[in-house]
């Protein structure tokens, strides 16, 4: 089987190391023809040598450049006719909108909540559409998408890479505790810090690191951004490190406990289910995607999102209960199984199978 997978690709989010980890995981059974913009070279380095890698420009879409998406379309098409692909799937809202344009037989993966009401008639010229949690597809039938066409497929992780990363030895007893992730104000990042404010006096040796930074096309998370940090100097939060973007390995292995804080829906959660893999523990924010990872044997660790002193009263419970990171870790590792790589990226495997075999 041939697949081709257009996604543009400019920076390397959740979405792209989806694309990532399926294609390492499928190479063998699969031939992968991957379209990117070229602009994240982090992404491109990342994909398996043995996937064709196709570098075609790829305007964003604000600011709009017509003349330069045009020739994008063409190069794309031109491409496809001469590959001839079994399967063309795209895995981003702008790869979405450029396939429908092009009247080929496609599918398509959503792994969030920004796919426009107005584009809803473009998705549906989709063959089948993926979605990486019940939420996300939730939000698709709300906005008009038929629920027979969407199957979930949730994102997988290596469980075996991440059961191997070992503690990090430290010399002083100091409690580390993280949020990871792209800086932006739905993120959660200033709730972080508001509780690292009101434990201060209660928790003086704990630090809070803060991992990831803005996104380089968007103002506004930049803005968000030096806000975070004005409001560390203002409180004098001594505690608080910006960390910039690390190797999950090495952040798993440093922190005791990851905190994820989103004030609006997650569409999924990638680090989280690494947490649950690594057996870090894991505070989450009770909406979207975490609502569905997080098993009655978990449940506890989820708490109402945007509320700094409810996340400051349940870091403190954390750390003051050291009998509840052994019983997050025993949870933690039966859940885990359930996102493993070869299992999700399977399930990929066998709905691309069945449409060939329908002819789409």
């Amino acid at each position: 089987m041939k697949v081709l997978i257009l996604d543009p690709a400019d920076f390397l989010g959740g979405a792209e190391l989806f694309t990532v980890d399926t294609v390492s995981t499928l190479q063998k059974e699969i031939e992968f023809l991957i379209i990117s913009s070229g602009q994240c070279t982090n992404y491109v380095a990342k994909l398996p040598k043995r996937a064709e890698r196709i570098q075609i420009p790829i305007p964003r879409l604000r600011p709009f450049h017509p003349i330069k998406l045009y020739q994008g379309v063409r190069g794309i098409n031109k491409y496809i006719q001469q590959s001839t692909p079994d399967i063309i799937h795209s895995n981003s809202v702008r790869a979405g909108i450029i396939l429908s344009f092009l009247k080929k037989p496609w599918t398509h993966f959503v792994h969030d909540f920004t796919t426009p009401r107005i584009l809803i008639p473009l998705f549906k010229k989709a063959n089948h559409i993926f979605t990486c949690s019940q939420s996300v597809k939730k939000d698709l039938i709300q906005k008009g998408l038929s629920q027979e066409k969407i199957t979930v497929i949730p994102n997988g992780i290596n469980i075996k890479d991440f059961q191997k990363i070992s503690k990090e030895k430290r010399e002083t007893n100091t409690p580390i505790i993280g949020i990871v992730g792209r800086i932006d104000w739905w993120k959660g990042q200033n709730v972080f810090l508001k509780a690292a404010s009101l434990l201060q006096k209660k928790l003086p040796n704990a630090e809070f690191h803060i991992y990831g930074t803005s996104s380089e096309h968007d103002q506004g998370t930049q803005l968000f951004e030096k806000e975070l940090k004005e409001y560390v100097q203002k409180e004098k939060l001594k505690n608080v490190h910006f960390c910039g973007h690390k190797k999950r390995e090495e952040i798993l292995s440093k922190i005791d406990l990851l905190v994820h804080a989103s004030t609006q829906p997650e569409p999924f959660g990638r680090v989280i289910i690494e947490a649950l893999g690594a057996g870090v523990p894991c505070i989450a924010s009770n909406i979207g995607g975490p609502q569905e990872i997080y098993t009655k044997d978990l449940k506890e660790f989820l708490i109402e999102p945007n509320k700094p002193e409810i996340l400051a009263k349940k870091i403190e419970w954390f750390l003051e209960n050291p009998e509840i990171q052994k019983k997050f870790q025993r949870a933690a590792k039966i859940r885990a199984k359930d996102f493993d790589l070869q299992k999700t990226s399977h399930k990929l495997l066998e709905k691309w199978q069945l449409l060939t075999k329908t002819n789409l």
